[in-house]
Formats: structure tokens, sequence, C-alpha cells
């Protein structure tokens, strides 16, 4: 159950988030494959985003409770992005979030009915990927896209899903008004 119980404003007070920048979400995945393979696009991203428009942006991971945070450390050490992993209060910080980067799955469909804007990465082995194309007959991966049956949330795939890609979708809808509401999903 998501319920909600604090306001944005006391999210950013209770985690000292700075209410002049865009609180920006990372949402790698609750396994640690998926970790590995997330994260470090995620944390690249960010790393870009930083450098593009300094000052605008902070980061945070509300951490899934089966991963460890030794994992999501080790990544982020790697990074010169500054991020806070939060263990409580998820789905508050994940409403308080001005945008999520989040790996396809259940967390989509999560932060859509927060009313967060997002895109959606995702990367499987090749062998994993060959097989699932030749399955499934569906022409999006993100649950949200699935449920509305068009591209409302950008998708970023295998190749696709890189630190560059992802920083760029970022931008191209959080400097765009229009874009931005359009993905509210209210």
């Amino acid at each position: 159950i998501m319920r909600l119980t604090m306001s944005k404003q006391e999210v950013f007070e209770k985690f000292g988030f700075d209410t002049r920048k865009n609180l920006i979400g990372l949402l790698p995945g609750s396994r640690k494959g998926e970790i590995v393979r997330h994260l470090p696009v995620m944390l690249e991203a960010c790393e870009i985003l930083m450098t593009e428009e300094p000052g605008r942006f902070q980061f945070v991971i509300p951490r899934s409770s089966t991963v460890a945070p030794e994992l999501l450390q080790k990544y982020i050490d790697r990074y010169p992005v500054p991020v806070r992993v939060v263990d409580q209060y998820r789905y508050n910080v994940r409403s308080a979030m001005d945008f999520a980067i989040v790996k396809s799955g259940t967390a989509t469909l999560e932060t859509a009915i927060l009313t967060t804007p997002m895109v959606i990465l995702y990367k499987v082995s090749f062998l994993t990927w060959m097989i699932a194309k030749s399955l499934i007959q569906i022409p999006w991966i993100g649950l949200v896209n699935i449920m509305a049956d068009a591209r409302i949330v950008p998708e970023l795939l295998q190749e696709e899903a890189t630190g560059a890609n992802v920083a760029r979708a970022v931008l191209e809808i959080l400097n765009d008004s229009e874009k931005l509401e359009n993905m509210k999903f209210q």
C-alpha cells in the first residue's frame, strides 16, 4: 500500500533537500543484477545533468529493502555525484521527487500513480533480450506505456540506455513545461 503521510515540504525538511533544486530520484531495481546493470547508467546520467546545469539538481535513491546499502554505495562511490540513499518513507520521498529515472517494472506504475514524471530504462543480457524480443509482441516494455497503449514515457532499452541518452531525455522533459505537465498522469 502506498500511503503518503508527508507533504513535499515535509519530505524536503526531513531529509535536508534543497527546495531550490530539482529532486531527481533513481530507481535502479530491487535485485543485485538490476543494480549492476542500471545504477551505473543512472549515475552517469546524473553526472551529465550536473555538468549541463550546475546547481540545478539533487539526487536520491529510495533504497529497496532487498538491496544491500553496500551494493549501492559501491557504485555511488565511483561517480562524483552526491546521492542521498533513504531507507524510510520511500513512497513519501518518491512522491516528492520532481523526476525519476526508473528501471522498467512495477516501480514505473507506482511512480505514475504518485504523478512523478519519469524516463524508463532497461538492460538485460543480450541472450535474454533476443529471446524476449522473439516472444513478446508489444511495442513497449514500461507498464505505464503498456496500460496506456501509447508511449507516454520515454523508454531507453539495451544499447539506447546510456547516461547521455538518459540525461538528454530528462532535460527534454524538465525543460518543456507542456511535456512535463502531460507526464504528471493526473
